[in-house]
């Protein structure tokens, strides 16, 4: 896992973030929150994309005392995970929880094993 700063810009159309330390990566949302969130999924997709592509991953170098932030701005740490090859598991569950799965996690266009990941991952990540 890498912590990436992340900074929150608020202005009239909500709020912008951008990564000091990633290229052409940034989102936006309405409120605060919702742009904290929205700043997990980019970045986990741009990390994702330069993986399938074979471009090397950012290093996460900058500092906080780095950032020179305007008033109504904040910075946050974002975590993202490196993907690594999967590893084969067994594990058991109640059959309607896997057809809640399965149904779930068509409706998404993932496997099984992918909804479990992601899901996984977004409870993690909090």
């Amino acid at each position: 896992m890498i912590k990436y700063l992340a900074i929150f810009t608020h202005d009239y159309d909500g709020w912008y973030v951008s990564f000091p330390d990633i290229d052409n990566c940034f989102t936006q949302a309405d409120t605060a929150n919702e742009a904290i969130e929205m700043a997990y999924d980019v970045l986990q997709l741009h990390i994702n994309t330069n993986i399938e592509l074979k471009n090397p991953i950012p290093e996460a170098k900058t500092y906080p005392d780095d950032i020179d932030l305007k008033q109504g701005c904040f910075i946050h740490y974002i975590n993202v995970t490196i993907p690594t090859p999967p590893v084969r598991v067994n594990i058991s569950l109640p059959p309607d929880t896997l057809s809640m799965i399965d149904n779930k996690a068509n409706s998404l266009g993932l496997t099984r094993s992918g909804f479990i990941a992601y899901a996984s991952q977004k409870i993690i990540n909090g």
